[in-house]
């Protein structure tokens, strides 16, 4: 039966917008930056499905007023807003655990549901990483000097989800999981391939 015994309940689909209300975000001259209270950069984003704080590294100078209208809570799903190239729009990453005086780049848009959200975390943070989710995203987003995405254009998105919340958590974890493996193995062939390049470096002195 595999992994799709799991896929039991009616799965629905609908639009972001019906859900979650999007929001560009900081954006300040570089003096501000390298100090101050956390930030979710654009490679936080576009390189991990789920943040926690301890992953990020950027730093930046807010006020009062700037931290409250960028701060960062515990759900929120952000989006990679502008790029050189289209096919880095529109990956996305899960804010996986509460945060503290934690504010968000101006290279993202963070998406937040307005009221119950649908989606448990680490379901939301796959499920719109998905190829077809990937293609409609780049067939909306524009290109000029550079990539772009909008809050408008994403609204208009579709996605498809089970409504039960345990079949969400039980996909995110085999996903997780899936995901731990790629990487474990990853850094064993990394390893190798440093024991293979020194063997060579010895063998032709």
């Amino acid at each position: 039966m595999g992994l799709f015994y799991l896929f039991w309940c009616s799965w629905e689909q609908r639009k972001l917008g019906d859900f979650y209300t999007f929001k560009n975000g900081l954006n300040k001259e570089k003096v501000y930056f390298g100090y101050g209270d956390s930030i979710v950069n654009f490679t936080d984003v576009f390189h991990n499905r789920q943040i926690y704080s301890s992953t990020l590294k950027g730093k930046v100078c807010v006020n009062k007023k700037e931290l409250e209208n960028y701060k960062v809570k515990e759900g929120d799903l952000f989006f990679t807003r502008t790029s050189e190239t289209i096919d880095e729009i529109g990956f996305p990453a899960v804010v996986m655990e509460p945060m503290e005086r934690v504010v968000f780049s101006g290279f993202v848009l963070r998406g937040r549901a307005e009221k119950n959200d649908p989606l448990v975390n680490i379901f939301k943070s796959y499920i719109f990483f998905t190829d077809n989710f990937r293609s409609e995203m780049k067939k909306k987003s524009s290109m000029t000097t550079r990539a772009l995405t909008s809050g408008t254009a994403l609204k208009e998105m579709y996605f498809s989800y089970p409504k039960d919340l345990e079949e969400q958590t039980k996909i995110g974890e085999i996903l997780l999981r899936l995901d731990n493996i790629i990487t474990l193995h990853q850094r064993k062939l990394e390893h190798l391939q440093l024991q293979k390049k020194a063997l060579l470096q010895q063998m032709f002195v």
